[in-house]
């Protein structure tokens, strides 16, 4: 069973903000099994599969997205993408 998480970033800065999905995944040596994208509206929509539900909570947790268990979020998650250093 895969576990997805979808999030959400306001701001069309695709390659910025794949970057540092990117970033945070490997930082963490976590590899999902399957990573879509669409672009719409007023932002991109990420939807990750991963095999671990561990590593699917913690990517939630960080980005501000939900983990579909079926449910659908009241309200959409969003984040920023962090300052360049």
């Amino acid at each position: 069973m895969l576990h997805v998480v979808e999030v959400h970033h306001i701001g069309h800065d695709l390659e910025r903000s794949m970057a540092e999905l990117r970033c945070w995944l490997d930082r963490h040596d976590i590899h999902p099994a399957e990573f879509e994208h669409s672009v719409g509206g007023p932002g991109i929509t990420y939807r990750v599969h991963f095999a671990a539900e561990r590593d699917a909570t913690a990517f939630a947790t960080k980005f501000h997205g939900w983990l579909d268990k079926g449910v659908e979020p009241r309200g959409a998650a969003r984040w920023r993408i962090e300052p360049s250093s």
